[in-house]
């Protein structure tokens, strides 16, 4: 019998062991019979509930695993060791981060029977190599036209919501639209460390905030300290929550107000239900609230049969009602084209809140300019390189060849013909959506 303590098994590579004997003692120094599916590429999501085991194949979809769990709570408390934090029946909820190699694991932990008839685990797996924009229009999930036009309301300093049911990929999208941040400062308010942007690229800082924990700040909070002692040019919020106390989406309103740039997830089908739980109790704030605080909202989607993540549709915020600008037919993202959108109130006159890049163009003719050129860029980019970017070199490249030489740029591509399909810009007046009403307005020359 070999003894190994914990303190060593826990720095010991065992590079020197081979077979069965390196993998029991790989195994059992980590996460014992479920070590294996946290090593597997193609399980996104592992659940445990009292003794079975499920996953979530990325090909094949829920399967469920012959492993068996005989003592859950043991499990428990290797997950709490290895991620250096505490759960117990007092705090009976818990949600931690582990990293293995280059692939951190979000873990949320509910013990029975205080909030679970029983005891169960869920771990999710999230990639840390960040993926670019330019591979998520190679995958079809937005087009280089709809990608431009968020990077000029990001540039624009404006509010956004991304939404989309779990497992939609909403923060994969907000993590890739920051290549397009130029020249900011970013702070991060997350429940879980899901993200983390290269230091050597971005000035950015994190911010944990917590749910359920009373010791922990909340979001409230560090939003608080974000906006008044850090002094941030964006602002990444991961997982809006709305709580029995409504804090959370509250404090978003505020920050949203502000308009120093701000971008945050949510869970919400549609627009229309993702303003309505702003509406309802805890938070039960008015339509102009939400007017007044987002800008904009994309839609994401996640299609089971294909197993893709996709822009199902982009809305901005005109006054009290919402312009539809781009929207998925027919397999297809269509746009409006970009000459309508300095009509839309959220970007009318919003050049001087822009970005140093952005404030310097003229007028809101030339930020119409500056997105058929991104478009034409990424479209030419799309066509000479054939192998994926990461995030970090599309970064370099869009800093470097984009917007320090966006004088020349220009010359080049605010000419080039887009493969583009485009749509007339249809609006919805929100008092009448949320209040009962059915009709949808079309505009036919113009939104205002």
């Amino acid at each position: 019998m070999i003894l190994l303590s914990r303190s060593r098994a826990r720095h010991e590579d065992f590079s020197g062991l081979k077979g069965p004997l390196k993998y029991y003692l790989l195994r059992e120094q980590h996460l014992s019979a479920i070590e294996p599916l946290l090593h597997d590429p193609f399980i996104e999501d592992i659940f445990i509930t009292g003794t079975s085991v499920d996953v979530e194949h990325s090909k094949y979809g829920l399967l469920r695993t012959n492993i068996v769990i005989h003592d859950i709570e043991e499990l428990v408390n290797r997950i709490a060791i290895q991620c250096e934090d505490l759960i117990s029946y007092s705090n009976p909820r818990g949600r931690f981060s582990l990293r293995r190699n280059d692939v951190r694991f979000r873990i949320s932990i509910a013990l029975a029977p205080e909030v679970a008839s029983h005891t169960s685990i869920v771990i999710r797996r999230l990639k840390l190599k960040e993926m670019s924009i330019l591979k998520l229009i190679r995958l079809g999930t937005l087009t280089p036209l709809v990608a431009s036009i968020l990077a000029a309301l990001i540039n624009l300093r404006r509010s956004g919501l991304i939404i989309g049911i779990p497992s939609s990929g909403k923060t994969t999208l907000m993590v890739s639209l920051c290549s397009f941040i130029d020249r900011a400062r970013l702070v991060v308010v997350q429940h879980s460390e899901e993200i983390w942007l290269p230091q050597d690229l971005f000035a950015f800082e994190s911010l944990k905030a917590s749910l359920d924990s009373l010791e922990k700040p909340r979001l409230m909070d560090q939003l608080d300290m974000a906006i008044l002692e850090r002094s941030p040019q964006f602002i990444l919020v991961d997982d809006l929550r709305f709580d029995h106390r409504g804090e959370e989406p509250w404090a978003f309103l505020q920050l949203g107000r502000v308009k120093t740039g701000a971008l945050a997830t949510m869970h919400a089908e549609n627009p229309i239900r993702a303003i309505g739980r702003f509406l309802s109790r805890p938070v039960e704030a008015t339509i102009n609230d939400v007017c007044d605080a987002v800008d904009y909202m994309v839609v994401m989607h996640f299609d089971r049969e294909e197993h893709r993540r996709l822009v199902l549709s982009l809305y901005l915020m005109d006054r009290n009602r919402l312009v539809n600008v781009a929207t998925r037919t027919c397999d297809r993202l269509a746009s409006v084209r970009p000459e309508i959108l300095p009509h839309v109130d959220c970007i009318r006159s919003a050049m001087e809140y822009g970005s140093p890049f952005l404030k310097s163009l003229r007028d809101e003719d030339e930020l119409v300019e500056f997105i058929y050129c991104l478009s034409g860029f990424l479209s030419r980019l799309l066509e000479n390189v054939k192998e994926d970017l990461d995030f970090r070199a599309f970064t370099e490249i869009i800093r470097d060849h984009f917007f320090r030489r966006y004088k020349e740029v220009k010359k080049k591509f605010r000419h080039v013909s887009l493969n583009e399909c485009y749509i007339k810009p249809s609006y919805v007046y929100l008092e009448d959506k949320l209040l009962g009403g059915e009709k949808e307005y079309v505009a036919e020359d113009s939104i205002t």
